[in-house]
C-alpha cells in the first residue's frame, strides 16, 4: 500500500536492465519484487511471468489465457528474488525503493563459479521518477533501466535507476 501511496502509477509496472560487466539481468516489478539473474535473459523471458499455479481440477499446467513461462528445478536458473521493504520520496519528482533479499533456507543453492558474486547481494535500491499518468496513453509503454555500478566497492548492494528509454534503445542484452 505505501508503494501505491507514493507512485500509484508505477506500481508492479515492470522494467528491466542488463549489467554488461557482470552479465546479469534484471526485472523490476516496482513496489513488489526485483529477480536478479546471474545470466542475460531475453527479453520475451524476462516479460513473460513465472507458472507459479496449475488448474484447480485437474492440476495441470494449463490452458491458460496469458503467456508464462515454467519455473526451473535447476537452482542455477531461477532467479533471486528481493521483496520490497521501503519506499521514499526522494525529492524533485523522485522515489527511492528498497528490496531485500527473500532467502529461501528450504531451496538448494546454485554452487556455480558465476553464480556466487549474485549470492552476495542482500539488497536492490531503485530510484525512479514519478510515473505520470498520461505516459500509458503515448508510446512506448516501457520504460528502461539502467544498473549503476558505484564505485564504493560495495557488492551486496545493486542500485537501478529507471527511466524513460532514449530513441532506438533496445530493451535486448548485446
Amino acid at each position: 500500500m505505501t508503494a501505491y501511496k507514493s507512485d500509484p502509477g508505477r506500481t508492479v509496472q515492470q522494467s528491466f536492465c542488463y549489467d554488461h560487466t557482470r552479465n546479469w539481468s534484471v526485472s523490476v516489478s516496482w513496489g513488489y519484487s526485483v529477480e536478479l539473474y546471474p545470466s542475460l535473459l531475453r527479453a520475451k523471458d524476462l516479460e513473460t511471468a513465472f507458472q507459479t499455479f496449475k488448474t484447480w481440477r485437474s492440476w495441470s499446467d494449463g490452458p491458460f489465457t496469458f503467456n508464462t513461462r515454467p519455473v526451473s528445478g535447476d537452482p542455477c536458473k531461477k532467479p533471486l528474488v528481493y521483496f520490497m521493504e521501503r519506499v521514499a520520496d526522494a525529492g524533485n519528482g523522485l522515489t527511492r525503493s528498497e528490496y531485500k533479499r527473500y532467502d529461501d533456507v528450504s531451496a538448494k543453492m546454485c554452487e556455480r563459479e558465476d553464480y556466487k558474486p549474485v549470492l552476495e547481494v542482500q539488497y536492490v535500491n531503485v530510484s525512479a521518477p514519478l510515473l505520470l499518468p498520461h505516459y500509458w496513453k503515448e508510446a512506448p509503454r516501457r520504460q528502461c533501466c539502467e544498473i549503476i555500478n558505484d564505485a564504493d566497492g560495495v557488492n551486496n548492494v545493486v542500485n537501478v535507476k529507471i527511466r524513460g528509454c532514449n530513441q532506438f534503445e533496445s530493451v535486448t542484452p548485446r
